[in-house]
């Protein structure tokens, strides 16, 4: 079940397992009503899964801040090229990671130099509380 959460001026794009053409295709219907697709905080689907992000879908969405939550040991999720697809957009505003493991991928992405300028960070192991407050 994907949703956005709207609380206290915080909004978060939730998309547990979704594959991209169904979140497309409820998000578009959601912007013709003039809503915006830039996101306080996303979580991006299926662990990071390159099957389920499309560049369509990122074309759609953006945020300073995304979640992947995977420790990497059963299908080796996040996909490197999902974390890629990411943070190489131009943007007017830095984007971090924040991942719950350390994996091969994240260790990987750390050292990615973005074609097009855009700035990132990479921030692991985070278990713990991560306040939003709706002015990222």
């Amino acid at each position: 079940i994907a949703t956005i959460i709207e609380l206290d001026g915080a909004r978060i794009l939730m998309l547990a397992d979704a594959w991209a053409e169904d979140i497309i295709k409820s998000l578009k219907k959601l912007q013709e009503k003039g809503h915006s697709m830039i996101f306080d905080a996303i979580k991006i689907s299926h662990h990071g899964s390159y099957r389920n992000t499309s560049p369509e879908l990122l074309e759609l969405i953006d945020s300073p801040i995304y979640f992947i939550s995977s420790n990497g040991k059963k299908h080796g999720h996040p996909n490197i090229e999902t974390l890629i697809a990411i943070i190489d957009r131009p943007a007017e505003f830095s984007r971090t990671l924040f991942l719950n493991y350390s994996t091969t991928t994240s260790q990987e992405i750390k050292n990615y130099k973005t074609i097009t300028g855009a700035e990132f960070s990479v921030i692991e192991n985070t278990p713990d509380w991560i306040e939003l407050t709706g002015n990222q």
